[in-house]
Parts: structure tokens; sequence; C-alpha cells
């Protein structure tokens, strides 16, 4: 099995190799934010990296689609910090588990089936109806070993979810989300959010979960997966976080504040791991931003890699702001000198 997985490892990356992202406006305006974002959140990484960082995102994305290729019996998986006494947690209190879009991020839903930690998994309503087809298929594929184990999908737009949370938990199983998924049924506000530094900027988090967790009386386990250089992949168990003795608002905002610190602490040496960088912006105040002011000339609509990005719709080319993710339209020309400039 190792030979055959290894085998498919290196076809995958001949195969990205021999394409290339920048030749497809789709992936070449996904890139303009993911440089964006990082040059707001990372900004003490150069921009020349910007690029690399971006080809290895896709290599670990598709890379993740091969893993789940083998989520079967037996599995050629090197994984460190998979801890049974964090497991025996699970198994004697349940409560929510929070995870995120990095490293080989759906193994989670494997590893805790595998383990026969009874789940319920709540996603957003497209993952709802794409994932339930992919537990299909590792309980399909895993029949012999945890086919008694409870699982089930919740979705987080559902107006009743937070009934189903309660009921699920009180039958003995773990609620597991990606709380970098900005998933559920509410357009984010500043009512329903908190404002959390994150990295050299902040995010405007939902106090959803957080405050499940302090009505329902259940602690929150946080997990973070990462691949390493060796192709072994990482656990990295936070908390668990209870609310012991603070009042609601604190617990919320402590929570928060914890997971995402800690989360960025480890983040920050697995960067292209994220799948999330290209959409940061959009669960942030981008006014607040922090931009220092040698940064700010009076103008920026001279064209430099450092600051500028390219974007293409359909016929129409323009030039996105990187610090202020204003774009503006150029001539096709133009585009088409960038794009010789900074992209080959």
């Amino acid at each position: 099995m190792l030979n055959n997985y290894e085998n498919k490892l290196i076809s995958l990356k001949q195969r990205l190799a021999k394409s290339s992202w920048k030749c497809h406006p789709q992936m070449l305006n996904t890139y303009a934010f993911f440089s964006a974002n990082l040059t707001h959140f990372m900004p003490g990484v150069p921009a020349t990296l910007h690029q690399k960082w971006f080809s290895e995102a896709i290599l670990n994305r598709q890379w993740n689609r091969l893993d789940e290729s083998f989520f079967n019996d037996e599995h050629p998986f090197i994984i460190q910090g998979w801890d049974e006494v964090y497991l025996e947690r699970l198994r004697k209190r349940p409560g929510l588990i929070c995870t995120f879009h990095t490293g080989s991020y759906r193994l989670i839903n494997y590893l805790l089936y595998r383990s026969q930690i009874p789940l319920a998994l709540l996603i957003g309503d497209y993952a709802y109806r794409e994932q339930r087809q992919f537990f299909d298929k590792i309980k399909e594929g895993m029949r012999s070993t945890s086919r008694k184990t409870a699982f089930s999908t919740l979705n987080a737009t559902d107006p009743k979810v937070a009934f189903k949370m309660k009921r699920a938990l009180e039958q003995g199983s773990n609620v597991l989300t990606y709380l970098d998924g900005y998933q559920g049924a509410q357009a984010i506000t500043g009512v329903n959010t908190v404002r959390t530094p994150f990295l050299a900027q902040h995010q405007l988090l939902r106090k959803g979960l957080p405050y499940l967790a302090y009505k329902l009386d259940v602690p929150i386990y946080t997990l973070c997966c990462f691949r390493e250089a060796d192709k072994s992949l990482r656990y990295i168990w936070l908390g668990p976080f209870e609310k012991k003795e603070m009042t609601l608002p604190d617990f919320i905002e402590y929570t928060l504040y914890k997971i995402y610190s800690g989360f960025a602490s480890y983040l920050q040496h697995y960067p292209a791991q994220w799948q999330n960088w290209s959409s940061l912006h959009l669960y942030a105040n981008r006014n607040d931003f922090f931009v220092p002011a040698k940064k700010q000339p009076e103008s920026r609509r001279e064209p430099q890699e450092m600051l500028h990005a390219l974007l293409a719709l359909g016929n129409d080319f323009f030039l996105l702001d990187k610090l202020t993710y204003k774009a503006y339209q150029i001539p096709q020309s133009q585009f088409n000198v960038l794009h010789q400039q900074w992209y080959n």
C-alpha cells in the first residue's frame, strides 16, 4: 500500500509540474487575494515567496484528495500526535471539537471514526451535501473495524442545528466543526462576532460555538493537522477550554483568542498548508487593517509586484492594490506586459 501511495504522489507532483496556474484566469485571481492577504497578515514574508507558497498550497489541496482515496481499514500514513490520552477524554466527556483546513484536513474525520469516537460533523450547506457522500465511502471502506461507531452530519444552516447539536452531545457524540469554515445561517455582523487578533491583523469570529459550549456546559477541544517535510502528518492539541467561573462574554472572547492565537503560532511554520488565505479578507474589517506609514505612498497606481496583483474577468483586466483591495482597470496590452514580468 505504501508503494502505491508513494507512486501516486510522484505522479501528482509530476502532473502539477507540467501545468501552471499562472495561465488560468480563475487561479490568477485566487492568487491575487492570496498574495494580498499574506501582505496584510504576514507582512514580514517577502512578496517574492508568495508565488512559491501558492504553488505549494495547490499541491497540498491535491494531496488531500489523494489521502482521501486511502481512508480504508489500513492506511499508508505516518501520524504523529494522535494521543490516546486526548481520545479517552473525548470518549468520557464529549464536547465540541474545533479544527482547521490545514494539512490533511479531512484525515481527522477518518481517524476519529477509526478510533471509534462517536461523531457528529457540523458543516456548511455545500459541504453538507458533498461530505455526506464522502463519509459514506469511509464507512464502506472500514466496515470491518468501525461499523458500530455513531456518525452523523449536521447542516450549519439548519435553523434547528443548535437543538440537534445538543441532542448529539447528550447521546454521547462529539460535535466536530471546521472553525475557519465560516459556516452558519446568519451573515457576519458586529453583533454575532468577536474582533480577535490574528497574526498581524484581526479576524471577525462568530460567537456561536463558544456560546453553545458555555450554555451546554461542554468542553471545546481543538486539534490542528500539519504535514511535515518527511510527509508525516502531525496533530497538535489545544485546550480543552471550559467555562469554569467565567462569565459568558469573557468565555467567548477568551476561548476564541486562545484558539486562534495558538493556531497562528503553528500556522507560521506551515503557512502554505492553510486553505483559507484567499478568502481571509472577507472575514475581517479591511478598513481597520493596520498599514505602516512607509507603505502608504500618495499614489500606488504605478504597478509594483510587491504592492499589486493581476485580475482577469472575461475580457476585462485589472490591477489589484494589495493594501486597499481596490481594483483598477487596465488595457489588455498592459496586463500582458505585467503578466510576462511578474509571473514568468
